[in-house]
């Protein structure tokens, strides 16, 4: 997890690293989220998986749709990418 705090914005990004197991991945951050989540109650969550291989239909995996519905009450997002570098840009 990483931490950001700007004069107008506090966001706490949340990474999951995986090869395989994209759904895995999106259990393990939803799971750390519910349990921090009190602790970052004034930040933006953000979701972000770096893995080595895409899945079609992703975004209508359940597991998706459960941690999408968390991230997006504070504002967040979730973002992936499959070349296993991911760049922020805030």
């Amino acid at each position: 997890m990483i931490t950001i705090a700007g004069e107008s914005f506090k966001s706490a990004i949340f990474i999951e690293l995986k090869g395989i197991g994209l759904s895995q991945a999106l259990k393990q951050l939803y799971s750390t989220i519910i349990y921090l989540k009190q602790g970052f109650s004034d930040h933006r969550i953000e979701a972000r998986i770096v893995g080595s291989r895409d899945v079609p239909g992703f975004t209508n995996i359940p597991d998706y749709k459960k941690l999408f519905k968390e991230v997006k009450q504070t504002g967040g997002s979730i973002q992936r990418a499959t070349n296993k570098i991911y760049e922020e840009t805030i």
